[in-house]
């Protein structure tokens, strides 16, 4: 499968464990166990399938280089007692898993850009609210304003706002009056950090990383907390 971006992008995508529900069909609902080959710089990306009942299934695969895109090569492998027409149905799945691994691979970088175009620089960008209880509360923003939410697990519920978040609920903590996180949104966190830091701002939690990119928190001078947060670097 040609893919019109470079290795590297391919094969970070590829062997995330949270992108593999998203483009490998076979492993949507999987309750066995998998197995990637260690990150490494060649582009190998095989990976064993073991199934509850500890059967193993080796799948080689490589991302390499093809000018400025990529080739993506899975070798389907016939299995004992498979017939010509089974093989022929596992070569057509893995081709359309590979197919929706291109569209992704190829789109993420337009969506990454979308989503930036919906921050404005060192605008107000999200509010969070610690919550006791996210069942209840959740349930009460629902009846009381017909908000909606993204769950992400047990602790956190993110708002759903017009065309993208716009804020969260956050298990866990003390709860106290004054207590939502204002966050702004920043197209460079080193400067933005330099510059809370020049103005006299004191950097409650250094830089971090999360899953949508890094973050910090710091005080203004009276004492109130806010964060400011940047999609990660390209």
């Amino acid at each position: 499968m040609s893919i019109e971006r470079p290795p590297a992008q391919v094969y970070a995508f590829a062997i995330k464990q949270e992108n593999l529900a998203r483009w490998a069909s076979g492993l949507a609902n999987f309750s066995g166990k998998l197995r990637f080959a260690e990150e490494n710089t060649f582009g190998v990306l095989d990976h064993d399938v073991v199934l509850d009942s500890g059967t193993t299934f080796h799948n080689p695969m490589r991302v390499v280089a093809n000018e400025a895109g990529s080739e993506v090569v899975f070798t389907v492998l016939r299995q004992p007692d498979t017939s010509d027409e089974q093989l022929a149905a596992d070569a057509d799945t893995v081709q359309r898993d590979l197919l929706t691994l291109k569209r992704l691979v190829e789109e993420e970088p337009l969506r990454a850009e979308a989503a930036a175009a919906a921050h404005a620089h060192h605008a107000i960008d999200y509010v969070e609210l610690e919550v006791s209880d996210l069942e209840a509360a959740i349930a009460f923003y629902e009846a009381a304003f017909e908000w909606r939410f993204n769950r992400y697990g047990a602790s956190y519920a993110g708002i759903q706002g017009s065309g993208r978040e716009m804020g969260g609920l956050s298990a866990g903590g003390g709860v106290a009056g004054g207590s939502p996180l204002v966050i702004l949104y920043s197209r460079d966190l080193d400067a933005t950090l330099a510059a809370v830091r020049n103005a006299g701002g004191r950097i409650v939690r250094e830089p971090y990383g999360f899953p949508g990119g890094r973050r910090f928190h710091f005080a203004d001078p009276s004492g109130n907390e806010l964060a400011v947060w940047s999609h990660p670097a390209p």
